[in-house]
């Protein structure tokens, strides 16, 4: 399912549900070995509603660390802070102890 996912990003559509069931909806043999496990059609929703609601996680997680960054780069305050911090460091280095 995961592979599915990056494959539909990168062809540029959004990940479904249904989109992710289209080959295991055709695959009629895949259905009866997976059934002969005890993977039903409601496991495959489950496992495609997991693997959305993680690829969505990661995006968000990336959006937020995007602004984070941005946010960071754009404020003198924190930019300055970071600054400090490093020289504070390399100061605390070169100072014999």
């Amino acid at each position: 399912m995961r592979k599915g996912v990056e494959r539909l990003v990168k062809e540029g559509k959004t990940p479904t549900v249904e989109l992710l069931l289209e080959d295991y909806r055709r695959e009629k043999s895949f259905q009866r070995l997976a059934a002969s496990v005890g993977l039903d059609k409601q496991w495959f929703i489950n496992l495609a509603e997991s693997e959305i609601k993680k690829y969505e996680d990661e995006r968000c997680q990336e959006t937020e660390g995007n602004q984070q960054r941005e946010s960071a780069v754009g404020n003198p305050s924190v930019t300055a802070d970071r600054k400090l911090s490093t020289i504070q460091k390399i100061k605390s280095l070169l100072t014999p102890h």
